[in-house]
This record gives C-alpha cells, sequence and structure tokens, in this order.
C-alpha cells in the first residue's frame, strides 16, 4: 500500500494560519491606509469629477477590524517601537542644539 506524501499545509497548520493571518492584517492596514489617502485627495475634489469604483467584489468578513489592527500591531511591534525611539532620540538631541544655541546666544 503506498500513501501519498502529506503537503505543508497538513504538516503545519498553525504556522500557515498564522502566516495567512499575518498577510490578512498587512492587506487589511495597508487598505485602510489607502482609503484614508484617497479620501483626502478627493474631499476637496467637485463631485463631478470623483468616479466611484463600483468593480469590488461583495466580500462580507466576519472577522472584526480591531483583530487586524491588533495582529499588524503584533507582527511589527519591534519595529514600531524602534521607529519611536529614534524619533525620541532625534526630536532630544535637536532640543539640546537648540538650547546650547540659545544659551551662547545669551552668553
Amino acid at each position: 500500500m503506498d500513501f501519498r506524501k502529506p503537503t505543508i499545509p497538513e504538516l503545519f497548520p498553525h504556522a500557515i494560519h498564522q502566516d495567512l493571518t499575518a498577510k490578512q492584517a498587512v492587506q487589511y492596514v495597508n487598505y485602510t491606509f489607502d482609503q484614508i489617502a484617497q479620501y483626502n485627495i478627493t474631499k476637496d475634489i467637485p463631485h463631478e469629477l470623483i468616479i466611484e469604483d463600483s468593480n469590488s467584489p461583495f466580500i462580507i468578513d466576519s472577522k472584526p477590524e480591531q483583530f487586524y489592527f491588533g495582529t499588524y500591531l503584533k507582527n511589527h511591534w519591534r519595529m514600531i517601537t524602534f521607529s519611536i525611539i529614534l524619533g525620541g532620540i532625534i526630536i532630544y538631541a535637536y532640543q539640546q542644539s537648540i538650547d546650547k544655541k540659545r544659551q551662547k546666544k545669551f552668553a
């Protein structure tokens, strides 16, 4: 009796599910940012010039939107934290240079 080789999703279902969830989260956050940008671009344009995009399929998604943002933050927390720390260091260094210039000016 010959048995077939199991596929990768059959061998590692949890890892495949996590990878799919991460990809869905990134896709949702990118889509949200795209919609916000498109709204900000088109909010001052007259309504006669706006062409509505009606070719999108009707999809019912049972997952709440917070799940996608939570997953996005869970998967990218290191980069977000690094960016916040680096931004804080840059702002602190800038403030220090401004303070030194003021002290030299008044001294």
